[in-house]
């Protein structure tokens, strides 16, 4: 396994109503920009993006032992 980088480049793309991503890395993500439309895209959205970006920070948590 390498060295984990010590430094991040993203690049994000939106066309207001239409379509958005974000490229991080090697990898393109796209992100649901109608979001709380009334026919979700099943992409996405801010809060989950967000979300993701927490949970991925940080260890699982593991029930305490009793």
């Amino acid at each position: 396994m390498g060295t984990p980088p010590t430094t991040y480049r993203v690049h994000g793309r939106s066309v207001s109503g239409r379509d958005a991503s974000i490229t991080a890395g090697n990898q393109s993500i796209p992100i649901d920009a109608t979001w709380g439309s009334d026919e979700p895209s099943g992409l996405p959205g801010p809060a989950e993006l967000l979300a993701s970006a927490f949970a991925e920070t940080h260890p699982p948590l593991t029930p305490p032992e009793r």
